[in-house]
């Protein structure tokens, strides 16, 4: 590897590095640390890279903290808020709206509750049953029916069914 390419690696190491930890060096893992540490001393990119977080640094520092008190405040003006907008929505629903039930429960297994097996075998069950449905041809010909149920245009409609292809490793060749 080159030492531009070897540099630019390492420059792009110490972004993530900033970005995810900050300049504080003992907040960066240790292994990343040692990598890095020697970029940041031979670059003059890293060096100012590192300079620009350091400032970011200090700046966020100096930024007032939230009290326990401005925090609940705030939490109040919330909940006020969410209050008053509930109160402007009309008394009786829209008839076009169906209600739907916010507490449904999964149906319970044998022994009274639901596993994540069963949801795992619905799951494969459903993939199986989509690749055949979607290899067998019968999906074009249900397309077909509905378009025609509809009122669609007596041409076919151009759908990605993989219609016209012999084999499903054709398509990507």
């Amino acid at each position: 590897m080159s030492k531009k390419s070897q540099a630019d690696e390492h420059l792009q190491e110490l972004t993530s590095l900033l970005d995810v930890y900050g300049a504080d060096k003992g907040r960066w893992p240790a292994a990343d640390r040692m990598r890095v540490s020697a970029a940041i001393a031979s670059d003059p990119r890293a060096q100012k890279l590192f300079a620009q977080a350091e400032a970011f640094d200090r700046l966020l520092d100096m930024a007032p903290r939230v009290t326990p008190d401005r925090e609940r405040a705030l939490a109040q003006r919330i909940v006020a808020s969410v209050a008053a907008d509930q109160s402007r929505l009309p008394l009786h629903p829209p008839t076009n709206v169906i209600p739907l039930s916010i507490a449904r429960k999964p149906a319970p297994t044998a022994q009274g509750r639901p596993t994540r097996q069963a949801a795992a075998a619905l799951l494969a069950a459903s993939l199986v049953l989509g690749i055949f449905v979607g290899t067998s041809g019968q999906l074009s010909l249900a397309m077909d029916l509905v378009a025609e149920a509809v009122g669609l245009p007596g041409e076919e409609p151009e759908l990605a069914l993989m219609d016209g292809v012999s084999t499903p490793g054709e398509e990507s060749l």
